[in-house]
């Protein structure tokens, strides 16, 4: 069945605009050339008089309530929707009609005047015009809106039906071509049709069974028919067109209590119907509708209405164009102030337009206003209305230039996160996305905006994300990608070496990423690499300056420490000792203990060993280490040697590096024996400090900046005078089968 209405519905698509055009072109000639011009209006329901545009053909008066128009009696009128006034009658003719006037019935005998201008402008400031707007909605969404679906045909039956009754209720006063019932069935059918697009927009509130819209149109269908062959009473239609305006306005205030993610696309249709009701009262307060005829204020503002709602609905459904509404949209509500404007001006100036030559005077005034207001006041207005309602907080053609001021003068991660998600996404009305920085072997969620964990990519996943880099991923593609929710993966690198991803999906307002925005886009991924940089080096210098002074401080109190112990203590001991015994040998010995201690500190601040050479400074590592740690493991020297020498500097760095890694494993790593084995030469040093100890589990979280922030200082240390040197330090470590820690320096610094 459902493949059956989908065909039909294809067959009938390609003239189904036209048909609705006819229709619209049908009723508004039909108001404006078929129906008698009688020379008088009267509201329908009341049948009183409140027009007379041609006094001098008649005694009818402003008030009288018609009774009998001709042979036609009001009643019946009102009873046969398919009866018409002024049946064959010809200009000049006479029409008795009878009125009641104070109670009383009046015969009037009216002369038929035919067409007037002033009745021909009344019809003119009839709403017949209102339904153009939302015809026109209708047919941009039948030409242009994409996927197909049912929110598709939701919204272009919403649109045409509301086209319908509100051209066909400007002719329905005079029955003219069946528009009184054309009225009552195309409300019947908007009933559902209003209901079943407030429950799906933005998104279903929730699966609701089928079966049920089928019932609410068949129901609907079936009032509608019978409308032809009045089988509904004659004023029901009232009733459904009410139902549709409640249960619309309960169906968007659940959407927007309920669904506070949404409220963002339902925002602008509030706004739309805030400011067209509140604009009509507003005016009406202030009595403008006396002024201005009442088409004026539809004008200002009720095609705001279906503007919004197309803003609304088609914001993610285009496929191949980039059709924006924001700029539509707000046009018409500046139009709408502005158009205000000018009617509350107008009021003021009423008392005054009676002289001569006022009416000149205010025009052109007015106008030279408009202008100005209009040249100065649009831009302000927009700005405006793109940063409170649209969310857009950056000006879009400056954004490059303000986005790459502000990460120059601030490196702090979050303020780049806020920046971000906050600012630079918001203008390009960008809703949904993710980065991702590389290190090394692990990656990080530097941030995931309307993304969810499951959503977001592992290692493993990085060579398919990058591999489809730059390029834009339609919706319908994306369903049988990864992570397919990202229409736009851009790739963040420096010196051509990936250091992370970029993840866009969701787009206002139809998820499509034109070249020209992949180009922006990718030139605020370069920034924001640069900016990831920048911070990371700010971040790492942070904390090596720390671990530096963690590692000063350590050395001062370990100093402070062999003074007291060992150095302080003995001098005592000799000034005692002297005491008992002044001789010059006793002195001489006192002496030479002094210069053992004092050379034992200086030999811990810089081995003097390094004179000779970082080979023998290795080699009288294990001595110096069976010195410091009273329960020293067995420590084993197997290295190799040209008689190469290298930079004072460097051996340093070089010595320490052993140095620490043996205080590591004696401190830590509870082994029974330390190798340390390797071979320098004049081009190159490799060397490794091999224990038996426990081991760990080294993983790959040895990068440095993860050992700063967890306080491992001392292999940071390790690493970052490697870095220093050019030279490249691995760790080897499995739990239970001890650590390798190797060390490798090429002179022409080529580690690949």
């Amino acid at each position: 069945m459902t493949k059956y209405f989908q065909r039909l519905w294809l067959t009938i698509e390609p003239i189904f605009g036209t048909l609705m055009s006819v229709i619209l072109m049908a009723y508004t000639i039909a108001l404006l050339f078929q129906t008698p011009y009688a020379g008088f209006h009267w509201d329908p329901p009341s049948k009183a008089v409140r027009a007379i545009y041609v006094p001098s053909v008649g005694t009818l008066e402003v008030g009288d309530r018609l009774a009998k128009i001709g042979p036609v009696n009001m009643t019946d009128y009102d009873a046969d929707l398919r009866m018409t006034l002024f049946d064959n009658v010809k200009i000049g003719e006479f029409v008795p009609i009878i009125v009641m006037r104070g109670g009383q019935p009046i015969t009037v005998n009216w002369k038929f005047p035919g067409y007037s201008s002033d009745e021909f402008w009344g019809r003119m400031s009839n709403q017949w015009w209102l339904a153009y707007p939302f015809w026109i909605a209708g047919i941009l969404g039948l030409w242009f809106l994409r996927p197909k679906d049912s929110g598709w045909r939701l919204f272009i039956a919403f649109n045409f039906l509301t086209a319908i009754w509100l051209i066909a209720s400007s002719v329905s006063r005079s029955h003219t071509w069946y528009s009184a019932i054309t009225l009552r069935s195309a409300i019947w059918l908007y009933v559902p049709v209003s209901w079943h697009l407030h429950w799906e927009l933005p998104r279903p509130l929730r699966q609701f069974p089928k079966g049920v819209w089928l019932v609410l149109y068949l129901v609907a269908g079936l009032l509608s028919v019978a409308e032809w062959f009045r089988w509904v009473p004659i004023n029901a239609y009232v009733f459904g067109l009410l139902s549709a305006f409640a249960g619309s306005a309960l169906l968007f205030v659940t959407h927007f209590i309920f669904r506070r993610d949404e409220r963002r696309n339902l925002f602008p249709i509030l706004v739309a119907v805030l400011f067209v009701f509140g604009m009509l009262t507003v005016l009406s307060s202030l009595y403008v509708v006396t002024l201005a005829p009442t088409f004026l204020l539809m004008l200002l503002t009720m095609p705001i209405l279906p503007v919004a709602y197309f803003w609304a609905v088609h914001r993610r459904r285009f496929s191949t164009r980039e059709l924006r509404s924001n700029d539509v949209f707000i046009t018409f509500m500046f139009l709408g102030v502005l158009g205000a404007f000018v009617l509350f001006a107008l009021s003021f100036l009423k008392p005054y337009l009676d002289s001569p030559g006022a009416n000149i005077v205010v025009a052109v005034g007015l106008a030279l206003l408009v202008a100005l207001i209009s040249i100065t006041g649009f831009a302000p207005f927009k700005r405006f209305i793109e940063r409170r309602v649209l969310g857009i907080t950056l000006p879009k053609q400056e954004l490059i230039e303000t986005y790459s001021a502000r990460i120059t003068t601030g490196l702090k991660l979050p303020a780049l996160i806020k920046l971000l998600t906050e600012e630079v996404l918001p203008t390009l009305l960008i809703r949904q996305s993710a980065l991702i920085e590389i290190n090394g072997g692990t990656i990080t969620v530097v941030y995931a905006q309307n993304v969810d964990g499951q959503q977001l990519p592992g290692h493993s996943d990085l060579p398919a994300l990058l591999d489809r880099a730059g390029r834009y991923h339609p919706p319908a593609e994306n369903g049988s990608l990864p992570f397919g929710w990202a229409h736009l993966v851009l790739a963040l690198s420096v010196e051509q070496k990936p250091i992370g991803v970029w993840m866009l999906g969701r787009h206002d307002p139809d998820d499509y990423y034109s070249p020209q925005e992949i180009k922006v886009l990718q030139s605020l991924a370069h920034q924001t690499a640069l900016a990831l940089t920048n911070i990371a080096q700010s971040e790492r210098l942070h904390a090596m300056y720390r671990a530096n002074t963690v590692w000063q401080e350590n050395e001062r109190i370990n100093l402070a420490h062999e003074l007291h112990d060992d150095v302080l203590p003995e001098i005592a001991a000799i000034f005692s000792d002297l005491l008992r015994d002044p001789s010059p040998q006793a002195l001489d010995e006192s002496s030479h203990k002094i210069m053992r201690s004092i050379r034992h500190v200086i030999k811990g601040l810089r081995p003097p060993i390094l004179n000779q050479g970082l080979y023998f400074a290795l080699n009288a590592l294990a001595d110096d280490m069976e010195e410091r740690h009273d329960d020293c493991p067995e420590i084993v020297t197997e290295l190799s040697t040209d008689g190469a020498r290298y930079d004072s500097m460097m051996e340093l760095d070089l010595y320490r590096i052993a140095q620490q890694a043996c205080e590591n494993a004696i401190n830590h790593a509870q082994p029974a024996l330390i190798r340390i084995h390797g071979d320098l030469t004049q081009d190159k040093i490799v060397f490794a400090i091999e224990d038996d100890g426990v081991g760990f589990a080294a993983g790959e979280s040895l990068d440095l900046s993860g050992l700063l922030k967890s306080g491992h200082y001392g292999v940071a240390s390790m690493i970052e005078r490697a870095e220093s040197v050019r030279a490249q330090l691995t760790i080897d470590s499995t739990p239970g089968k001890g650590t390798t820690i190797t060390l490798t320096w090429l002179r022409e610094g080529d580690l690949k």
